[in-house]
């Protein structure tokens, strides 16, 4: 999961420990409006994709976890 931190996620969610990429809970906003996240945040979260996506152990790891999780 892809997660840009919200309140509420942060209040009930968090405590549940997902295995998660984490966009943090911050953000800015562009000349047109529109909401981005600080640089260093963005290139970590998209290098854990790159893994997440091309690891399928690590994969089927955080998959599993965050079933159990869910259960």
């Amino acid at each position: 999961m892809v997660v840009y931190r919200y309140p509420v996620y942060d209040l009930d969610v968090a405590d549940h420990q997902f295995n998660i990429i984490d966009l943090g809970n911050t953000h800015q906003l562009d000349k047109h409006g529109l909401a981005y996240i600080d640089s260093e945040r963005f290139c970590h979260a998209a290098n854990e994709t790159i893994t997440y996506l091309t690891d399928k152990l690590a994969r089927s790891n955080a998959t599993n976890c965050n079933y159990k999780i869910g259960e």
